[in-house]
């Protein structure tokens, strides 16, 4: 029998150089060098697997594939409620509060305690009412 019958044998020589010895990594190396394939961990211990022309395609598509990046869905997020606050005068309509607050370095809390009436200004801004 060769490396190649014992690679995957647990407890063998050959086995044991490629998952628990000190050099496991460099023996890994030497041994795809000489029989090709590839490695792959299964929990806790590495797997030798042979490889065909077929499957290398494959594999080759499928990284390509995962490093193609597409560009993320826009999602609008139409939640029931929406607040009108009043800055300088003017109408604000704020859809998502968190949001707008980290964009606008407001502090969160101190929006919503206009809103329940325990402060009646934050940075220029007054509470006006809440839509569905």
């Amino acid at each position: 029998m060769s490396e190649k019958d014992h690679v995957n044998r647990k407890n063998t020589r050959v086995w044991v150089r490629m998952n628990e010895d000190s050099r496991s990594a460099h023996f890994r190396t030497k041994f795809l060098n000489e029989h090709g394939g590839q490695f792959v961990k299964e929990g806790r211990y590495w797997k030798w697997i042979e490889l065909n022309f077929e499957e290398m395609i494959k594999e080759h598509f499928e990284n390509l594939m995962k490093n193609f990046e597409m560009p993320p869905p826009v999602i609008t997020k139409e939640k029931g409620k929406a607040y009108v606050f009043e800055k300088n005068k003017e109408e604000v309509h704020i859809q998502n509060l968190f949001e707008y607050c980290m964009e606008n370095n407001l502090m969160r809390s101190a929006m919503y305690d206009l809103m329940s009436g325990k402060r009646k200004a934050y940075k220029g801004y007054k509470f006006v009412r809440k839509e569905e």
